[in-house]
């Protein structure tokens, strides 16, 4: 499954002390207990697991606003792929 999860601490008890596959076996678990729900989102995903997936997730989101003329995208703010620049904000190189 491809998402964020949001889970009630108590599935945390239910993730055995070895490794172990969320998807796999706790998750039928909790559907047959029909106490696993989703929310489709339509909007940009991606799996942002390592730092530098983070900066390339954001370049591509920041991208997709702009090709878009997105009101998201603030005014007065200017990017490219090594900096974030706005109002009141430090520049500096993100891969410092």
């Amino acid at each position: 499954m491809l998402g964020i999860y949001l889970l009630n601490p108590s599935v945390l008890d239910r993730i055995e002390l070895r490794p172990t596959s969320i998807e796999k076996e706790v998750f039928p678990k909790i559907a047959a207990e029909k106490k696993l729900y989703a929310m489709v989102v339509w909007d940009f995903w991606m799996d942002i697991g390592q730092p530098r997936d983070y900066i390339t997730g954001l370049r591509l989101y920041l991208d997709s606003l702009r090709k878009k003329s997105s009101p998201k995208l603030a005014s007065g703010s200017h990017y490219n792929w090594k900096r974030l620049v706005g109002r009141n904000c430090e520049n500096r190189r993100l891969d410092a």
